[in-house]
């Protein structure tokens, strides 16, 4: 088990990640410090269980910076926060700015959730159809996602005439986890088959359960093997 030491005090805001493939050290620290009207961002490894600054970025943001729903990790010296106000500020430590991603025409509400792999990738939900778009992070266009699933359905929705709420999606962009309140069912999806499976969570009948739901998708070899014991 890998204990990580405690984190900078100077920030106000910080986050943890695995590193990106191909970087070095054991993990990943983002930290946020305003300075007055700016914002300094710092990108930080864990090197010989000391955490080290790699990047730092003096930022001026397009707008009174807002308070944030989630963060991507750093992808391509990249990083991508979901605001409240459902809009994405984009981090490029290269370039040492940062821009604002408005979402897909087509997401007005809050049911999808993002993910990296080589690129971000947004899955949004409404009623029993899922659309997926992508966002190339290689490019400098702010706003140019492509729609690269349109109205899925999901069956298990239909059969049980339910809207579906995304909970997770994989960095692949491959699955994607749903959730049937009434229901209390979880359904994992394979975005390209269309096949699901689903499980039974809850067999009550409890408000916003699905709210409660947390999804940390990950792959890993099976069946695993285990060193031989002596």
């Amino acid at each position: 088990m890998v204990v990580l030491p405690p984190r900078p005090p100077k920030y106000d805001r910080i986050w943890c990640f695995l590193p990106e493939e191909g970087g070095d050290g054991d993990a990943v620290r983002v930290g946020m410090l305003p300075l007055g009207t700016g914002l300094q961002v710092d990108l930080l490894t864990l090197q010989s269980g000391v955490w080290v600054v790699r990047l730092t970025a003096a930022l001026n943001p397009p707008e009174t910076l807002p308070k944030f729903r989630g963060m991507l990790p750093p992808v391509r010296g990249k990083i991508f926060m979901l605001t409240n106000s459902l809009k994405i500020l984009r981090l490029d430590f290269a370039a040492a700015n940062i821009s604002v991603i408005q979402l897909p025409d087509r997401v007005r509400t809050a049911n999808f959730k993002f993910s990296r792999g080589e690129d971000v990738f947004l899955v949004h939900a409404e009623g029993h159809l899922l659309s997926m778009w992508r966002l190339a992070t290689n490019g400098n266009d702010t706003n140019d996602w492509v729609l690269v699933y349109d109205n899925i359905h999901v069956r298990e929705a239909c059969d049980r005439t339910e809207n579906v709420m995304v909970i997770a999606v994989d960095d692949t962009a491959e699955f994607v986890f749903l959730g049937l309140e009434a229901s209390g069912v979880v359904i994992c999806m394979h975005l390209r088959s269309g096949v699901e499976k689903v499980e039974q969570v809850s067999e009550m009948t409890i408000p916003q359960y699905m709210s409660f739901v947390r999804i940390t998708p990950f792959k890993m070899v099976w069946p695993p093997t285990f060193p031989a014991l002596y």
